[in-house]
């Protein structure tokens, strides 16, 4: 693995995402349901929820996904 998270075995480059989202506690089933469904491999690493204001929840994400390498050998290029 290189520094920038680049994956050299599988010719992919690996990227994380973190974000935060106030929503409703159905909002957030369903948000997380829509990313397991997902055809894109997502990898949940982290959740943090809390109370937020009203009948809002506070949820921070932290995600990771992998992205093919076009200019890698053909070879490397099956994910």
């Amino acid at each position: 693995r290189t520094p920038g998270g680049r994956d050299l075995a599988l010719g992919a480059n690996e990227v994380s995402i973190t974000f935060s989202v106030d929503a409703s506690y159905d909002q957030i089933r369903r948000m997380i349901n829509l990313l397991e469904l997902s055809q894109q491999f997502v990898i949940i690493e982290g959740v943090s929820l809390s109370s937020g204001n009203e009948d809002k929840l506070s949820l921070s994400l932290r995600l990771k996904t992998l992205f093919r390498d076009e200019d890698a050998p053909a070879a490397a290029n099956r994910l």
